[in-house]
């Protein structure tokens, strides 16, 4: 089964304009991340793909393989879905945030890894291996069932429920990833900006596998510290 990671991005987060952009420790953080996905060896290949003009050249002058998807997408996975044109010959499809500098390649190779193993998942991603007692709305928690399947994803810290942080990095088949490119955003998903709702409220399974170092999203300009806390 052949594995392609795609990394989707744009320059228009209200949080943190222009973030891909940002340098940390003398490179975009952009960079940071399509280096560290290349050095993935269960991968086949390892590609961009934005709607801004301005990003297709600024990536493609680092050395980046970057493709265009034009129109206006809700979320990272609408716009792999409207790049699929470019890698319809791959069969696992590994959705990579832009925002994760620190991503160890391991964790991707070891999620291509559980998706080969196991063809019958739709969707796998990527939990922490301890519970989360974060409050912040940033970090994103979710509630797994015994099999580890994902029961429901929160911003709060919700009462009297077990969760674990979940890290935003999606492996599909590329049946599963043409499907949930045709379904309607449902309310909760846009309350809470959180594109994995729509995929359990249309009962697909998403299987979290646990973790042991989860990579660092950067989110808002004060997250940037975290990259260096964890340096340190």
């Amino acid at each position: 089964m052949k594995a392609i990671a795609v990394i989707p991005v744009h320059l228009e987060s209200s949080r943190f304009p222009n973030k891909a952009l940002h340098e940390v420790r003398g490179k975009s953080i952009l960079k940071h991340v399509y280096d560290s996905v290349q050095k993935c060896t269960a991968l086949e290949r390892t590609i961009i793909t934005t709607g801004d003009r301005r990003l297709l050249d600024i990536a493609s002058d680092l050395g980046c393989d970057v493709v265009y998807s034009s129109g206006s997408y809700r979320c990272g996975t609408d716009r792999i879905v409207g790049s699929v044109r470019y890698f319809q010959d791959y069969d696992i499809i590994v959705n990579v945030q832009c925002d994760q500098v620190n991503i160890p390649p391991k964790i991707i190779d070891d999620l291509v890894r559980h998706m080969r193993n196991d063809p019958g998942i739709p969707i796998a991603s990527l939990r922490s291996a301890s519970a989360s007692n974060s409050t912040s709305v940033n970090e994103v928690k979710v509630e797994v069932d015994s099999d580890d399947f994902a029961v429901d994803f929160y911003r709060e810290l919700p009462r009297n429920t077990r969760v674990y942080h979940h890290a935003g990095i999606y492996a599909y088949t590329m049946e599963i990833l043409e499907f949930i490119g045709a379904l309607r955003p449902t309310k909760r998903e846009i309350e809470l900006h959180l594109e994995q709702l729509r995929w359990l409220a249309n009962d697909i399974a998403i299987k979290m596998y646990p973790a042991e170092e989860l990579p660092v999203s950067i989110n808002v300009p004060s997250d940037i510290e975290k990259i260096y806390d964890h340096d340190r």
